[in-house]
């Protein structure tokens, strides 16, 4: 017996582990916020007998190359391999393909053919995608029976277009038709264009409730007239939702920040949570084609050939099959590819009314290994191959599928007491889910009741933090039949995270159906370890009969976890335009606010700021922010940071600012890093765009304050013009033709003397085939690299082929340029509709740029329809550009494209007036000549302040004058005004011979003096901020004298040549230890004083003999029991 009950538990054991490990085969990969919506489905499809596994797209990749190869992986290497791919997020949060397929994450062996299924849920926020997980679930598990018939009913819609296609159309839905009268249905509706049929009845009928839904005819977006007005969110037909058919071109798009004006992504995105809706699955394609009912034909035809004559019953095999149709026949990569599923790939499709069944096995079982029988019926005949599982806890899982006796027999072995989950799903089979009771007979059977936590010599709160000695008390109850004798636990763990003292404890006998509670276990936790980190941890019982039972008894600590909540810039008068945003030539304070989401309490938290961007200075760069509890908020407006902006701050530029917090936890001492990106202003249409990174600008006609605006003059090439036909794109739809240049010019780096050039309004510097009139984003990997873009559309010059259009070249060699013009180009299909755009390169000899690239600008005589093209250029990695217009979406600062417009690229900066910024670049306040020397700012004191101005911008400034404002009523400001004179660039000033003197008022109201700097001069004015710490001061105590906090006060000086004096404050007797740190994180100096009274204090340290360079002081005062840390940061300077 106790061999058998050991072997029991080893099989649990290693149960777990392998079903951990073994991989899935449902693998969903979601965006990052939607992996807790998902788990709900995850959990049906693993519950019902398929695998599911939830990852998140940044632990997988975020390029498709990665996310395949992820699957790949899986694919070869997991004992479980996938078998369905679902894809949660928009495509702008996990890309397709080239922006046109997600059949790239099917294809396992580089063929372009799928191996598994692959589905996408288009979802674009929260509530979203909680309305896909509802509704696949539904679908699945609560078929709508109420209306039953509705599964067995159908609508096919034709538009008729012309002769042949008309032909497929009708067969196509004539075939379906068939087959759904041979499957017993009821309600077929036949709609049509030619019989007066439109979108108001596809309305009707889906309301009524429609298994599929099927669409064949020309569309692109949506299916057009008369069905182009069906609007799935007005459906009422709540948990009755069709699947979806467009066999159509384009009512999918997988394009990064498109799609959801597309028929199939409204479709599947109607309805809410709580009011299922729309469809719960759309089967269409991303692609456009001409003369190509055929391809869609054979699509739709294998499609419903699979379910209805092959008995497939799951969504994503069905399309795999229609697809396979596809390349059969054809054989064409593209029209493959374009077939796009929304919607679950293993969605169980209903082609009946759904059956109930019968299903029969034990209600209890013992522990141990057996074999399950299970047994299915509906309508008392038994059920062939339907899917069964079983599965308790992490411990059994396993699955099986009836034989023709309706009978499925399972090994099993549970190693512990709990309840077994039944499930049998199948075809057409309402899912029956029901369980059994494991029981333990004849043995005792001990499990964890419960743990006590006594921290008493730590918080004393019960709760696991850093730093603490932890006693573990453990109840252990008798779950069997039989009692337990002498019984002994052992605590075992391999966590770094703690070391062991005491790892027995003592439980003498247990009764069944008992509790008892040991004595303690004992550990001691690493001080280092972070909020929710998990201690892996068993617990080894044993009873004198040597029965032995190893029960998980995980733990995790809890401590304090900081987040930054928000950001808050203030540039209000006088510090700025009031917008709240960061903008040039701005100053003043800057809060953040934090909150502790972690679940220990922090005190002492000290907070640094620092900025990336050399746009930006951080004069008062530290924050105390005291104490935040576990769930509280604290935003830093005693103490908020000064922020300084140069003139030349880039609109529409992200500014990253790091972030360094350090707080005292009860037993442990915490830090921390974050960032934070701040959007700076956004430009207007009369500002330029850009600079991409490499340095490109792009100025229009109407950024004339730039100095570099073009001037719209246009020159005409056609005749009489100078111009040259080029034969090739004039007379060609969809083609592109490589020419010479005159002279050899220079893009992004690159340097070429031949450039392409497409009929669909696009270049490329170098040599390309690439002609597709399906415009894209900049950048973009689906074009050739080197892209110049001035009217990237389907365009169509071919007059054969209802276009219409001339292309030109021209060579001005008096004024080294290069033209290109497109005359006339119609758009594809509207040879009506017709563009008129020059190129001009200029040769980069004659004129010379910043970084000798060439310039390039585009001249608009006549814009017909601007709504669907891409205008830009890009770089040879094709990750680097600037977007002036895609498909009607503007660049914040592009003027609109319109005639008689003139776009201008060039790697020069606007021109501009060469300002200075001046900026803080020290506060030195001194108590020698009015006060008591001790270098402490304290009430009822005069202070002289001495401030350096540092000149950052390229520009001299004049007459400076800059007067100090105090902020508060802590203090007083007399001799307030100070000249400076005109200050060069890059020069360091300072008022040391005329100081600021302001006195400290007696009774302050805060231990924070706030001033304002205001500096005006003849070409810039600057408002700058900064606070001085009054010394621990707090208030009085009821015997008159004053009391003071524990706090460090300031280091001064802070830009240290040999000595400088740490100054702070004790609110109680105290233990005081001064550490100075290098920034490898070397001790390079300690001082510890042991016993100081409440009070001020400083104390002198020399930096003699060390580095030039950053260090940290660390602060360690102990007050009793309690410690504090502070932090501070000191410069050592030649």
């Amino acid at each position: 017996m106790n061999r058998l009950k050991t072997s029991v538990i080893l099989a649990v054991l290693l149960g777990q582990i392998v079903w951990g490990q073994q991989g899935a085969k449902y693998l969903i990969i979601a965006y990052d916020s939607y992996v807790p919506i998902l788990q709900p489905l995850a959990q049906w499809k693993t519950k019902k007998g398929v695998l599911a596994k939830v990852v998140p797209v940044s632990q997988v990749g975020t390029t498709p190359v990665q996310i395949q190869s992820y699957i790949r992986n899986a694919y070869n290497n997991w004992p479980v391999k996938p078998e369905y791919i679902l894809l949660a997020g928009s495509p702008s949060q996990i890309p397709s393909y080239n922006g046109t397929t997600d059949c790239y994450y099917g294809d396992m062996t580089g063929d372009y053919k799928m191996e598994i299924s692959v589905g996408r849920f288009y979802v674009t926020n929260a509530r979203e995608c909680s309305t896909l997980v509802a509704k696949t679930v539904a679908y699945e598990r609560s078929p709508a029976l109420t209306d039953s018939l509705w599964y067995k009913s159908i609508v096919t819609c034709v538009r008729e277009d012309n002769a042949p296609d008309d032909t497929l159309y009708w067969g196509d839905s004539r075939l379906l038709h068939q087959f759904c009268r041979l499957a017993g249905y009821v309600h077929i509706d036949s709609f049509s264009k030619n019989r007066g049929n439109g979108s108001g009845d596809v309305t009707a009928a889906a309301n009524s409730g429609r298994s599929f839904i099927t669409y064949r005819g020309q569309g692109v977006g949506t299916w057009w007239d008369p069905f182009n007005a069906i609007d799935p969110f007005s459906w009422t037909n709540r948990e009755k939702m069709p699947i979806v058919i467009g066999a159509t071109c384009a009512t999918i798009s997988l394009e990064s920040g498109g799609g959801n004006s597309m028929y199939g992504d409204k479709f599947v995105r109607a309805g809410t949570p709580g009011t299922l809706g729309g469809a719960v699955a759309y089967f269409g394609t991303t692609g456009i084609v001409s003369h190509g009912a055929h391809y869609r034909s054979a699509c739709y035809r294998g499609f419903f050939t699979a379910i209805f004559q092959e008995n497939q019953n799951h969504l994503g095999p069905a399309t795999l099959r229609g697809r396979f149709w596809v390349d059969s026949l054809y054989h064409d990569p593209t029209r493959y590819q374009e077939w796009n599923l929304l919607g679950d790939p293993e969605l169980g499709i209903w082609t009946d009314i759904p059956h109930h069944i019968e299903v029969h096995y034990d209600s209890v079982i013992p522990i141990g290994p057996q074999t399950f029988r299970i047994e299915v019926v509906a309508g008392g005949q038994p059920v062939a191959g339907a899917l069964v599982c079983c599965s308790m806890d992490s411990s059994i899982y396993v699955t099986g599928v009836t034989d023709s006796a309706g009978c499925s027999y399972l090994e099993i072995n549970p190693g512990h007491v709990g309840i077994l989950d039944v499930v049998v799903s199948g075809r057409n089979l309402i899912p029956y889910e029901g369980n059994c009771r494991v029981v333990a007979s004849g043995i005792p059977y001990l499990t964890i009741s419960g743990i006590t936590i006594d921290d008493s010599t730590g918080s004393n709160d019960r709760i696991i933090n850093p730093g603490e000695r932890i006693a573990l008390y453990f109840a252990l109850k008798n779950d069997g039949e039989v009692t337990a004798t002498g019984v002994t636990a052992v605590f075992r763990s391999s966590s770094p995270y703690i070391a062991l003292v005491d790892s027995t404890a003592y439980f003498n006998s247990i009764e069944p159906d008992s509790v008892r509670t040991g004595d303690a276990v004992e550990f001691i936790v690493d001080s280092l370890s972070r909020e929710g980190t998990v201690i892996s941890a068993t617990l080894l019982v044993r009873d004198d009969d040597n029965d032995s039972w190893c029960l998980p008894a995980n733990l995790t600590i809890r401590a304090g976890k900081l987040i930054i909540d928000t950001a808050l810039f203030i540039d209000s008068a006088p510090y700025g335009n009031g917008n709240g945003v960061i903008g040039s030539s701005e100053s003043g304070p800057f809060y953040i606010a934090i909150s502790n989401v972690g679940g220990g309490n922090l005190r002492n938290i000290q907070v640094i700021l620092s900025c990336l961007d050399s746009n930006v200075i951080v004069g008062d760069s530290q924050s105390y922010f005291g104490t935040v509890n576990a769930g509280e908020s604290k935003i830093g407006d005693r103490d908020p940071f000064a922020l300084s902006v140069s003139p030349y701050l880039p609109k529409n530029r992200p500014v990253i600012f790091k972030i360094t917090i350090h707080g005292q936890g009860e037993t442990y001492h915490y830090a921390d890093t974050a960032s934070i990106s701040l959007t700076g202003e956004i430009g207007t249409v009369s500002d330029p765009s850009g600079p991409d990174s490499y340095g490109y600008w792009c100025y229009d006609d109407s950024d004339t304050a730039s100095g570099r605006a073009p001037i719209y003059s246009w020159v005409e090439l056609a005749p009489p013009g100078p111009g040259t036909v080029i034969p090739a794109i004039s007379d060609s739809d969809a083609v592109t033709r490589t020419l010479r240049l005159p002279f050899q010019f220079k893009f992004y780096g690159r340097i070429d003397s031949i450039i392409s050039v497409s009929s669909n309004g696009f270049l490329a510097l170098g040599y390309t085939t690439y002609r597709s009139g399906n415009n894209r984003p900049i950048p973009d990997t689906i074009g050739p690299p080197l892209m110049i873009c001035p009217f990237w559309d389907d365009l169509n010059p071919d007059e054969n082929r209802n276009g219409y259009g001339t292309a030109y070249q021209y060579f001005d060699s008096i004024n080294h340029r290069y033209y290109i013009e497109f005359k006339d180009f119609a758009h594809y299909n509207q040879p009506n509709i017709r563009e008129t755009f020059q190129i001009i390169l200029s040769d980069p000899g004659f004129y010379p740029t910043r970084t000798g690239d060439g310039e390039i600008v585009f001249q608009y005589q006549q814009v017909a329809l601007n709504s669907s093209c891409t205008v830009g250029i890009e770089d040879s990695s094709e990750t680097t550009g600037i977007q002036y217009l895609y498909n009607n979406v503007y660049h914040p600062n592009a003027a609109y494209l319109q005639s008689r417009r003139a776009i201008r690229y060039t790697t020069d900066a606007p021109l501009s007036v060469r300002s200075p910024w001046l900026i803080l670049a020290g506060v030195f306040p001194s108590d020698n000549a009015h006060g008591n020397g001790n270098g402490l700012w304290e009430p009822g004191e005069s202070l002289e302040i001495v401030v350096t101005l540092h000149n950052r911008g390229p520009g001299s400034a004049a007459n400076t004058v800059a007067r100090l404002i105090p902020c508060d009523r802590n203090t007083s400001v007399y001799d307030s005004v100070v000249q400076f004179g005109t200050i060069l660039p890059d020069s360091v000033v300072s008022n040391e011979l005329a100081p600021f003197r302001c006195i400290i008022n007696d009774d302050p109201s805060d231990s924070i003096a706030v001033f304002r700097l205001q500096i005006s001069a003849d070409n810039c004015n600057a408002v700058l901020f900064f606070t001085l710490g009054i010394a621990g001061y707090t208030g009085y105590c009821e015997d008159g004298t004053r009391r003071y906090d524990t706090r460090l006060l300031g280091i001064i000086p802070n830009l240290v040549k040999t000595t400088t004096r740490i100054c702070y404050s004790l609110g109680s007797q105290s233990e005081v230890e001064f550490t100075l740190i290098d920034i490898s994180g070397r001790v390079v100096r300690t001082v510890r004083q042991k016993s100081q009274a409440p009070g001020l204090h400083a104390l002198n340290l020399s930096l003699t003999n060390l580095p030039v360079g950053a260090y940290f002081c660390k602060l360690d005062i102990k007050e009793g029991h309690n410690e504090k840390i502070f932090v501070g940061k000191i410069l050592r300077i030649h």
